[in-house]
């Protein structure tokens, strides 16, 4: 199999712009460290937020690609910031946005891991 990676990503997981014996295990490598942050960011989120917290994330969401990557920190406070009045249904906006805030950039991450695992299972 063959994995076709960008310059950015070869960078960042320290692999040889062309060719390496070592890139198989180095992409292992970094999933399974990205798993177990994943699995337990993914715990902390859950105590966050309520169901009807996610759920309306979800919903105002549910259409945005977070690629790059860097569109998981503030891509869902502005959703939640410009959502209409009606789509929060009677959900507390400040108290959804300050929660938001106050995520750090890899529970961020984690927040919208649940929402795309949300959609894959719905």
């Amino acid at each position: 199999m063959t994995i076709n990676l960008p310059d950015s990503i070869r960078q960042q997981l320290k692999l040889a712009t062309w060719g390496n014996r070592q890139a198989t295990s180095a992409i292992c490598k970094s999933i399974d460290r990205y798993n177990l942050v994943m699995s337990k960011e993914i715990k902390a989120i859950q105590e966050v937020f309520t169901l009807s917290e996610l759920n309306l994330i979800f919903e105002l969401c549910r259409k945005i690609n977070f690629v790059p990557a860097e569109k998981c920190k503030d891509g869902i406070l502005l959703e939640v910031a410009n959502a209409s009045d009606e789509s929060l249904n009677g959900l507390n906006r400040s108290e959804i946005t300050g929660k938001l805030q106050n995520l750090t950039t890899i529970q961020s991450v984690a927040l919208v891991e649940v929402l795309e695992d949300f959609a894959e299972n719905k």
